[in-house]
């Protein structure tokens, strides 16, 4: 409890008329401030969370996009030159961060 603190409490308990009603009115409006610092940073936390896993779906929607059209162009123009391995590649990637990605979002509401 630092100075400022201090004082508030003791003020809390001059204005409170005595002073157990005062230092009670001050831990909990201490308690009521931690509780929405609480909040406001898991809030946040999720925000981060939904902001992570939309570009992780935007990478993975482009490399099925590209998978598809390779294969399309595999199929209707001439033989697979490597670009469709490559996009397979980049496919199985984009699926691995989405799993880990997952995970990790997982793990930490689990812990909560």
């Amino acid at each position: 409890m630092n100075g400022e603190e201090l004082l508030a409490a003791v003020l809390l308990a001059l204005a409170g008329g005595s002073g157990i009603t005062g230092l009670a009115m001050n831990y909990l409006r201490r308690y009521i401030d931690r509780r929405l610092e609480q909040g406001e940073a898991e809030a946040l936390q999720r925000q981060e969370h939904r902001q992570r896993r939309q570009e992780v779906e935007d990478q993975l929607h482009h490399a099925y996009g590209r998978c598809i059209f390779w294969l399309n162009h595999a199929v209707t123009k001439s033989p697979p030159n490597g670009e469709l391995a490559q996009a397979m590649e980049e496919l199985a990637q984009a699926e691995e961060i989405k799993k880990k990605l997952d995970r990790e979002i997982l793990a930490a509401y689990e812990k909560e």
